[in-house]
């Protein structure tokens, strides 16, 4: 505040002070020194003094992210190899291959039949075709023959009681009471068979007690 009131002052007593090199002011309590040089005012700029420059910034180290672990499993080991069907097996005990012949013969249930046929290729089966081919399946080495000279198969164990059947038996029956042998059929037990029925067109399941069976009856083979 007080150099507030000394600028008003000087400016004030600024014509006196030329007149002369050196006064004494007026008295107004105090004494002032005027000098008749003219009055400079320096104005300074006051720049900020800059702030010593720092170090070089140096780069922050890279961050490397961490690898997440990954959700895939282990590799799974392949499966043992599986065994075999059954039906694709040929079966060894005189048992087994007696029921392998009855499954292959009711795998064929509902083909068609066809004279002289033997296979699925050849659109179905007739008596015989059919028994030949599931001989076949089952490993029995049998060439193919009619049902007339399959039931003349020696090596085959006769059968002439009609409650003796097993299941697997071959049950062959005439046309006629006195007539030729010209069916065929696979005994699979409980009284039933199957064979390739020409009067139905297809292999057929059914019972054997009947009294027409009965009377055509002429024997039955046991091939295992």
């Amino acid at each position: 505040m007080r150099k507030f009131f000394g600028m008003i002052l000087c400016i004030t007593l600024l014509p006196a002070a030329l007149a002369c090199n050196t006064t004494t002011a007026p008295s107004y309590g105090m004494d002032f020194f005027v000098s008749a040089e003219p009055i400079r005012i320096v104005a300074q700029t006051i720049t900020a003094e800059p702030r010593p420059e720092s170090a070089t910034a140096q780069p922050l180290p890279t961050e490397v992210p961490t690898p997440e672990p990954t959700d895939t499993p282990p590799p799974t080991p392949a499966p043992a190899a599986s065994a075999a069907p059954a039906s694709a097996q040929v079966p060894t005990s005189h048992d087994d291959r007696a029921l392998a012949l009855v499954q292959s013969a009711m795998d064929r249930l509902g083909k068609p039949y066809v004279k002289g046929g033997e296979s699925d290729e050849e659109g179905g089966y007739d008596t015989s075709g059919l028994v030949y081919a599931c001989l076949i399946e089952v490993g029995e080495s049998v060439s193919r023959k009619t049902s007339r000279d399959y039931a003349k198969m020696e090596n085959w164990t006769l059968i002439t009681s009609y409650d003796a059947f097993q299941p697997g038996d071959l049950l062959f029956f005439r046309d006629a009471p006195e007539g030729e042998i010209n069916v065929v059929a696979i005994c699979i037990g409980g009284g039933e068979m199957i064979y390739a029925s020409s009067s139905r067109g297809e292999v057929i399941r059914c019972s054997y007690r009947t009294n027409y069976w009965q009377s055509v009856f002429a024997h039955a083979r046991r091939v295992f």
